[in-house]
């Protein structure tokens, strides 16, 4: 779990300094990374939204995530 984790805070870290923390990764990039089935993948993001280690970006495209600013 800790290589998934580490891979995925590696994307987050890549667009974020990409896009200043404007523009995140949505469930495209996410899916792939973390490999989980859908309800376990919404209780991890969950999770780390409660523990602020991520943001959720709302936009009219959809939900995005990144880390805080």
């Amino acid at each position: 779990m800790e290589e998934i984790e580490r891979q995925f805070f590696e994307a987050l870290e890549v667009e974020f300094k990409k896009s200043g923390g404007n523009n995140g990764i949505d469930h495209n990039i996410i899916d792939p990374i973390l490999k989980m089935p859908l309800e376990e993948r919404n209780e991890y993001i969950s999770k780390l939204l409660k523990e602020k280690k991520i943001v959720k970006i709302n936009h009219l495209n959809g939900t995005s995530y990144t880390l805080p600013k």
